[in-house]
């Protein structure tokens, strides 16, 4: 991976972990300094060809330094992990596929004094002949200058991720991968101890992005229901972005395991087309001292039958000297 795309990576899961109290914060390298914050973090729109909409993004000093600050264009792709990390195109470049920064200007500078917040109008249009699907980009604040004097030096910017689908005849296409219980992040046929959680992991070969939402369902040898979960139960619900694969982790409560169990699911992504998504798999939960007991059972067996063999081959021998 790029020094740019590590850079873009660690760039948008700062503004990630933000993203439950709805806005990101830049920090600043001198304690003089309190950084900036921008909100909302994540704007989902759907905008017709050959029409333009406008989005509001806002942007507060909370220091007591006034400075300037201008906005960039961005697009982001799937990154290379499996957790919806997006990576940000920093270089300025347009995305393969996808691009939004095709179809935004970069807004004007714009100057915050102390403790003022400001809206910033992000402009997008789509062109009459644009492909139907979704689109995705960025907008970053980026510090200009700030008073003479003033001991200010911002170590990042922050930014507000777009994505934006265009109607039309979409392809929409998620499979599913890879399904089953899992121990410490890892599909495991046999569990020997810790949390159970069900690992989902989706492809999108879709033209937009898909919220996979469901419901998880743990029953034991004997048919009963142990443990029901919902996937991507959050608020706003995680996409799945086109050309990419993402893992959901969904930790199941029970805490009481013992015994061979059987996961189904059904997942929906489409509610519009009804698309569903059937999955089952098992495994079995066996306390890791409770096979170190059957481990030393079956040397004990073992070296008993040894033993038992040993005997009669010696008593054998002695007939046959006889």
């Amino acid at each position: 991976m790029s020094y740019t795309k590590r850079v873009a990576n660690v760039l948008l899961t700062a503004i990630m972990v933000f993203s439950t109290a709805g806005t990101a914060y830049a920090q600043a390298t001198t304690p003089k300094a309190n950084g900036y914050r921008i909100s909302p973090l994540r704007t989902e729109l759907t905008i017709e060809k050959g029409t333009s909409q406008t989005a509001t993004v806002s942007i507060e000093n909370p220091s007591k330094v006034p400075f300037k600050v201008k906005g960039v264009i961005n697009d982001f792709e799937a990154s290379d992990s499996e957790n919806g990390q997006p990576g940000l195109l920093l270089d300025g470049s347009y995305a393969p596929s996808h691009s939004l920064k095709r179809f935004v200007s970069d807004p004007a500078e714009v100057d915050l004094a102390p403790n003022e917040r400001k809206e910033v109008k992000v402009v997008i249009s789509i062109p009459s002949n644009a492909a139907a699907g979704g689109y995705y980009g960025a907008i970053r604040f980026l510090p200009v200058e700030t008073v003479a004097g003033a001991n200010v030096s911002l170590a990042a910017s922050v930014g507000s991720l777009f994505l934006v689908n265009v109607p039309g005849n979409i392809n929409e296409h998620l499979q599913l991968l890879q399904f089953g219980a899992a121990s410490n992040g890892s599909i495991k046929k046999v569990i020997t101890g810790g949390p159970v959680s069900i690992i989902t992991r989706f492809k999108n070969d879709g033209d937009t992005h898909e919220k996979p939402f469901g419901k998880i369902q743990v029953k034991d040898s004997k048919g009963k229901v142990v443990a029901e979960e919902e996937i991507n139960n959050v608020e706003p619900k995680s996409n799945v972005l086109p050309a990419s694969i993402r893992k959901f982790e969904t930790k199941l409560k029970n805490s009481k395991w013992f015994g061979y169990y059987t996961v189904t699911a059904g997942y929906g992504y489409n509610p519009s087309n009804g698309e569903l998504i059937t999955a089952k798999a098992s495994f079995w939960y066996v306390p890791f001292w409770v096979l170190a007991l059957v481990i030393i059972f079956i040397l004990a067996v073992l070296g008993a039958i040894y033993m038992i063999y040993r005997k009669i081959q010696k008593s054998r021998t002695k007939r046959t000297r006889s």
